[in-house]
């Protein structure tokens, strides 16, 4: 009985080691492939922000350009009236 007993407690204690290792081994991937994920697309993620930020930019002018522009109606019937 004690030795059966004892025979229970390697497996389980073996177990026990092989499971730690693969939880280790599972937590260094995650974190191993989130740091490669993130220097892989690194480059696209800053032309990304450039782009959105020219975007911007554009429209930010153009919204000036529309805001300093003298509408003139008088110009405007002239022009259509010849």
């Amino acid at each position: 009985m004690v030795k059966e007993n004892n025979i229970l407690l390697h497996k389980i204690n073996r177990r026990e080691k092989v499971r730690n290792v693969f939880s280790i081994i599972k937590i260094s991937l995650i974190i191993g492939l989130t740091i490669a994920s993130y220097i892989l697309f690194q480059p696209y993620f800053n032309k990304l922000t450039q782009t959105y930020q020219a975007v911007s930019d554009g429209s930010q002018k153009v919204k000036d350009i529309g805001a300093n522009f003298q509408f003139d109606n008088e110009s405007l019937k002239d022009l259509f009236s010849q």
